[in-house]
């Protein structure tokens, strides 16, 4: 879910929730709007990363702790859900996502020599990068190579190509037995 598809979600969850209590009286409808465009953000950005029904199940577990604590029938305060989201994120859902962001990004660190995860320089994206040129064929196999090595000297060289192969595919087979883990 990107950040709107989640705020959509938060606002339409908190709404059911704060239906049976009352407004705070000193706020008029546009200062409540404005309340609730807040507590939404403030949720929002604390809450774990996920699909909708993670997001839902993170919004539910936290609706029961605000339950168990809340006093009184006013809404509860921004700060109340916050600190009852257990297991929040320090980041918040990207604003906008689009897979191209992604590949970006990747191309980005494997081009400057940085770190990436594995799936990546074992996965379609590593294929879909040197085949688009965002990286060279080169840049993808030199990752390859580092990884087979890394994996060697971690789990020994059967290990290693049991690991790799096992999650990966024959396509790291290449890089075992022909010295290219070294």
């Amino acid at each position: 879910m990107n950040h709107d598809e989640r705020k959509v979600l938060i606002a339409r969850e908190l709404s059911e929730y704060l239906s049976p209590l009352a407004p705070p009286r000193a706020l008029d409808a546009e200062a409540q709007a404005e309340m609730l465009r807040r507590t939404v953000a403030a949720i929002n950005s604390r809450l774990p990363i996920g699909n909708a029904d993670e997001v839902s199940g993170s919004l539910e577990r936290m609706f029961e702790q605000v339950t168990r604590t809340h006093k009184g029938w006013a809404w509860p305060t921004p700060d109340e859900f916050v600190s009852a989201i257990r297991g929040g994120s320090s980041k918040s859902a990207p604003e906008t996502f689009a897979p191209s962001s992604y590949d970006d990004a990747s191309a980005e660190d494997m081009n400057a020599g940085r770190a990436v995860p594995e799936a990546i320089v074992w996965g379609i994206t590593g294929v879909r990068l040197a085949n688009s040129g965002s990286i060279r064929h080169d840049t993808l196999e030199r990752y390859r190579k580092a990884s087979a090595r890394a994996a060697v000297a971690a789990w020994g060289e059967q290990g290693a190509r049991a690991h790799l192969i096992g999650k990966y595919g024959e396509i790291a087979a290449a890089f075992f037995g022909m010295k290219a883990a070294e």
